[in-house]
């Protein structure tokens, strides 16, 4: 597991369940994959957004929960 997206471009990242220790030893980060190499990352949520704006890949929702990635905001 690693801390940063992959450089595959075009490549859509998507949000994975995090397991309980994922939550409660590093709750600001988020459990990712990449859907062409299969690379699991822990990453905030701008550092995903920001990785995807540059490489022109895209965000899709969960494949636990089946919820976008990010919430609507108010």
């Amino acid at each position: 597991m690693d801390f940063h997206p992959c450089e595959c471009t075009g490549a859509p990242y998507v949000r994975e369940p995090r397991r309980g220790w994922m939550r409660w030893l590093l709750p600001s980060l988020r459990h990712w994959s990449c859907s062409a190499c299969g690379r699991h990352f822990l990453a905030s949520k701008t550092a995903v957004a920001a990785a995807a704006a540059t490489r022109g890949a895209a965000l899709h929702g969960t494949t636990g929960t089946g919820t976008p990635p990010f919430p609507p905001s108010r």
